[in-house]
């Protein structure tokens, strides 16, 4: 039997376009797990729910690496690493966009330092496996356990080589395809240069991270084929992706399609009425 595989999804990495393709690869036995960051305590409940079934597959959800202490040993666990300042203020966006905060958008110097759902080192923290992921100090005790995780996952994708990524995690993990699609595509991660400086401060660790992982994954990136990686790109830019053609009538890839799309509005709404709540 396949060991289950456990997506740490870490906000604006591309895990939602990541988990998608894993759960057309695993579509009978996906688990989601609930926000960590809108009700910790529902996460736990549900991973513990989750350890005691008896056919799992595929687990995911924003949930930090140390929910491992709740489930079974020898499960597979992977991750996607983003440029940390484009993670952060892709995040932080993202957060005063869709008005999960009250109040007008203040600039990334006060909002990053003020809001309890944008922390500082998301990455190292989510990926340290800390107990005390959240509010554990920046660190240099941080940052070693992150980097000690991070060469112990099962596998690690890096968004900006997304296509390269993909066709590594296929070998690595046995998937049937690696087709994906763009999801929650938000323009190009450009950082106005006035903010530089604070998202720099505010991931001085994920910045660390991030370099250890290119030189730990940058090898197997450039082995991969340009020409395969290009493919697979300008396929994920398709209306319908080959995930869905290659075993499904048009019909049908239409009518699930706008369903999924109306469950996503809805899920979208769900949250972001539960984080104004905890924002206050």
């Amino acid at each position: 039997m396949t060991r289950p595989i456990v997506l740490i999804h870490i906000p604006k990495t591309a895990g939602t376009a990541f988990a998608s393709v894993l759960r057309h690869n695993f579509p009978a036995g996906e688990v989601w797990l609930p926000n960590v960051f809108r009700d910790p305590h529902a996460t736990e409940r549900r991973a513990r729910e989750v350890a005691s079934m008896a056919k799992v597959e595929l687990v995911r959800g924003h949930a930090p690496l140390t929910i491992r202490e709740l489930l079974p040993p020898g499960w597979r666990y992977v991750s996607f690493l983003r440029e940390p300042l484009a993670r952060s203020y892709s995040h932080y966006r993202h957060v005063y966009n869709r008005r999960i905060l009250a109040g007008d958008e203040p600039p990334p110097e006060q909002g990053l330092a003020e809001s309890p759902l944008l922390p500082d080192n998301l990455q190292t923290r989510m990926l340290s496996g800390l107990s005390d992921w959240r509010t554990h100090p920046a660190d240099d005790a941080l940052l070693t356990a992150a980097l000690r995780e991070l060469r112990d996952l099962e596998y690690v994708g890096i968004t900006e080589r997304f296509a390269e990524s993909m066709l590594l995690a296929r070998d690595r993990l046995g998937l049937r395809s690696a087709a994906y699609r763009r999801e929650n595509v938000r323009g190009a991660g450009v950082v106005p240069p006035e903010h530089v400086e604070a998202l720099r401060r505010h991931n001085e660790l994920d910045l660390q991270l991030y370099n250890e992982a290119l030189a730990l994954l940058g090898p197997r990136l450039a082995g991969v084929s340009a020409a395969r990686a290009s493919a697979l790109e300008r396929a994920a830019g398709r209306r319908i992706s080959p995930v869905y053609t290659a075993t499904k009538s048009v019909a049908t890839i239409r009518r699930r399609t706008a369903r999924w799309k109306q469950v996503r509005r809805w899920r979208r709404w769900r949250m972001t009425r539960a984080l104004r709540k905890i924002a206050g």
